[in-house]
């Protein structure tokens, strides 16, 4: 018999930290570049856009509710940005990245997708300048 997948963590208490508090937290761990189902060099470009970031968020809608994280790479933040939403009921993932390589899903959800969308109208999650103080402006 399979074994369920293990249930989300809360991440309520992460809200308003980094990406990096996130990811060096034993139960979030999960959520890093490096365990991420990723290639190697979408892990590689992940890390890099997501090596600064603004304040967590949580958003909802449609039903749906996403703890969600942009970043930029430090020091070059127009060169590289990213995103990861993480489906708080679920556990399930979105994340996208832009930097020289062109704008990119490295793991595809359609329902986070649309809640960052929704909730992010001009789509600016890759724009460091829109999320400065945390949820794109």
């Amino acid at each position: 018999m399979a074994e369920a997948p293990a249930p989300p963590p809360d991440l309520r208490p992460f809200v308003g930290r980094s990406y990096t508090d996130l990811i060096t937290e034993e139960q979030t761990a999960r959520y890093s570049a490096t365990q991420l189902n990723m290639s190697p060099e979408g892990r590689a470009r992940f890390a890099r856009a997501m090596s600064l970031s603004a304040p967590a968020w949580i958003a909802e809608g449609g039903g749906a509710s996403a703890f969600i994280v942009v970043g930029c790479e430090a020091g070059a933040c127009a060169q590289a940005a990213g995103i990861l939403a993480i489906d708080t009921q679920t556990g399930d993932v979105y994340a996208a990245v832009r930097d020289s390589a062109g704008r990119s899903v490295l793991i595809s959800n359609d329902r986070l997708q649309a809640l960052v969308e929704a909730t992010d109208p001009a789509n600016r999650w890759d724009d460091p300048d829109a999320w400065a103080d945390g949820a794109p402006t």
